[in-house]
C-alpha cells in the first residue's frame, strides 16, 4: 500500500456505484472511499468484490444503510456467493452498514481469503447464512463472516442476529489470521450444526473480546454452544455474558489447546450441555486465570440413555484439562487441574460448593444427611480401587500414591470421560488422574 493516497468521497446509491468505484481505485492504484446515505437499501444481484493490495472504505452514518443479498443466492446453484468478497491483501474497513440475507457456503455477508486488516464499527448481521452446499460445493464455515489466511480483525459495536452454519461457525468464523478484537458486541439466536454455535476461531492470533454478549447460542451437534477457540494465543474476555447456550456435546464456551485464558467478570447463565462441563471446557499451554466471573443455573442434560449411562454428573460447571487459577480474598476456588460443579456466586467464601479448604488441601464434603465420615472412608476405598485396577502401577512409572485424597463418584466420572476423550493426551490425563484422586506421600 506504500504510495497509495485518498480520494475524495464517493456517493454510493446503488452496487453498481460501489464496485465501479472499488474496480476503477484498482485500476488507478489508489485506495478507495464509498459513503452510502442513511437509510438506503441496497439490493445486490451480484457480489461486491476487491482483489487488490488497497485499502477499501465502505460507510454510511447515522441511522445507517442496508446491503441485503437476498437477489444473490437464486443465481448460483453452489449456494449463492458473499454480499463483500475480499482477497488479494485489500484492507477494508465498514461503518454504520445492516447486512441481511447475505446466504454463501462460507460467510454469507462477508469472505475473506487473502485479506488484509479488516475493521468494523458499528455494523450489523441479520439473517445471514452458510446453508447446505449443493453437490460438491465447498465445506461450510461461518454464517456471516469467514475470514481465513487474513490479517487482524477488529469490530466494535457490532452484532450478529439469527446468523446460521450448516457446519461450524453459525455467526463469525476466522482461520490461520491475526489477531481479534471485539467490543461491545452481541450474537443472538446464532446456531450452527456442529462447533461453535456463534463464534470459531482456529490457529490464529489473541483474541481479545470486551463486554461480548452471546444468548440463545447453539452448536446442534458438538462442543461450544456460543464459541469455540482452538490453537490460538492469548485469550481474555472481560465484562462478557453467556446467557442460555446450548451444545450438542460439551459446554457454552470450549478453549482448547490455546496459549492461555485470562477470564475477568463474566457471566454464565443458564446454558446447558449434552455432556459435562455445561459451561466452560479448558485446555492451554500456560496457567490460565478467573476472577470475578459468575456461574448460575448450568446444567448438564444428556439427551439419551446411552449419554446418561456414561455420564452421571448432572452439575459440572467447568472442566481444565490443564493448569487454572481462581484467586480470591480468602484462597482458590478450585484446584490447580479438574472440574468445579455447581453454582458459583462469586469471591466470597473460600472454596466452591462441595469444597472447603483450599487448591493445596482439597477433599470432598459430605453433609450428615449423606453418611458423613463413614461414606466418604467407603468411597474413598471405592475409589482407590477402581483406580489401580482401570489404569495400573504404569500410570506412575511403576509406582502407586501411598496416600489417597477423598474423591466422590461424579469426579471419578469426569475422569473417566476425559480418559476417553481423543483430545486428552496421555500426559494431560496422567496429571489429571493424579491431582484429582490421589497425592504421593512425602
Amino acid at each position: 500500500m506504500a504510495g497509495l493516497i485518498f480520494v475524495p468521497v464517493v456517493l454510493a446509491v446503488s452496487p453498481d456505484d460501489i464496485q465501479d468505484e472499488i474496480v476503477q481505485a484498482m485500476s488507478e492504484n489508489r485506495n478507495a472511499s464509498i459513503y452510502i446515505p442513511p437509510g438506503a437499501h441496497l439490493h445486490l444481484n451480484t457480489t461486491i468484490g476487491c482483489w487488490s493490495n488497497m485499502h477499501l472504505k465502505i460507510r454510511s452514518s447515522g441511522e445507517g444503510a442496508t446491503l441485503d443479498g437476498a437477489g444473490i443466492f437464486p443465481h448460483v446453484f453452489t449456494g449463492g456467493t458473499s454480499i463483500l468478497f475480499i482477497s488479494g491483501w485489500c484492507h477494508l474497513t465498514l461503518e454504520a452498514l445492516h447486512f441481511v440475507n447475505g446466504r454463501y457456503s462460507s460467510g454469507g455477508a462477508i469472505y475473506a481469503d487473502h485479506a488484509g486488516n479488516i475493521e468494523m464499527h458499528d455494523t450489523h448481521f441479520t439473517e445471514c447464512s452458510a446453508p447446505t452446499p449443493t453437490d460438491g460445493g465447498p465445506t461450510v464455515y461461518g454464517g456471516a463472516m469467514c475470514v481465513i489466511n487474513s490479517g487482524a480483525v477488529t469490530m466494535t459495536d457490532v452484532s450478529f442476529t439469527r446468523c446460521s452454519s450448516y457446519h461450524t461457525a453459525g455467526a463469525a468464523y476466522f482461520y490461520n489470521s491475526g489477531d481479534i478484537s471485539i467490543s461491545g458486541a452481541a450474537f443472538e439466536d446464532c446456531t450452527s450444526k456442529e462447533t461453535g454455535g456463534a463464534l470459531q476461531v482456529i490457529q490464529s492470533g489473541s483474541v481479545e473480546m470486551t463486554a461480548v454478549n452471546f444468548t440463545r447460542c447453539v452448536a446442534r451437534n458438538q462442543m461450544g454452544g456460543a464459541m469455540y477457540v482452538m490453537g490460538s494465543k492469548h485469550i481474555a474476555i472481560t465484562a462478557g455474558t453467556f446467557t442460555g447456550c446450548r451444545a450438542g456435546t460439551q459446554a457454552a464456551v470450549v478453549l482448547l489447546a490455546n496459549e492461555r485464558l485470562n477470564l475477568a467478570g463474566t457471566r454464565f447463565i443458564d446454558n446447558e450441555a449434552v455432556l459435562p462441563p455445561s459451561a466452560l471446557f479448558l485446555s492451554a499451554t500456560f496457567a490460565s486465570t478467573v476472577s470475578n466471573t459468575n456461574f448460575s443455573g448450568n446444567v448438564v442434560r444428556p439427551s439419551t440413555d446411552a449419554q446418561a449411562a456414561h455420564v452421571n454428573v448432572k452439575d459440572v460447571t467447568i472442566l481444565a484439562a490443564t493448569s487454572l487459577v481462581w484467586p480470591c480474598p480468602l484462597g482458590h476456588w478450585m484446584p490447580d487441574v479438574g472440574s468445579l460443579v455447581g453454582d458459583l456466586d462469586g469471591c466470597d467464601r473460600l472454596c466452591a460448593k462441595g469444597y472447603y479448604g483450599n487448591a493445596t488441601i482439597l477433599f470432598t464434603h459430605f453433609a450428615a444427611t449423606d453418611g458423613g465420615k463413614d461414606r466418604e472412608d467407603k468411597l474413598a476405598e471405592d475409589r482407590k480401587y477402581e483406580i489401580r485396577t482401570a489404569f495400573g502401577a504404569g500410570m506412575w512409572g511403576g509406582k502407586l500414591p501411598n496416600t489417597w485424597e477423598v474423591i466422590d463418584a461424579e469426579m471419578y466420572a469426569i475422569l473417566a470421560y476425559l480418559r476417553k476423550m481423543a483430545s486428552a493426551s496421555d500426559a494431560q490425563t496422567r496429571r489429571y488422574v493424579y491431582i484429582q484422586a490421589a497425592q504421593a506421600s512425602s
